[in-house]
């Protein structure tokens, strides 16, 4: 797979787990850790590899192929 659509599929389970973990936020008791954190920097984690994506997406086409 491309670097480029692997780290898009990444990004967005990665997002999405932290939205998730957010969203059971009151429901979840793991110990030692709080949830709400947790999940802030799960999802951070997912925007930025998003981004990262998004850059060798275009920076893949900007390319010249010869």
């Amino acid at each position: 797979m491309a670097p480029a659509p692997k780290n898009f599929l990444e990004g967005a389970l990665t997002l999405a787990g932290g939205a998730i973990l957010w969203l059971l936020d009151g429901e979840l008791d793991i110990p030692f850790v709080n949830e709400f954190k947790t999940a802030m920097v799960v999802a951070c984690l997912g925007v930025v590899q998003l981004i990262y994506a998004g850059y060798l997406g275009l920076n893949g086409s900007r390319r010249s192929k010869g």
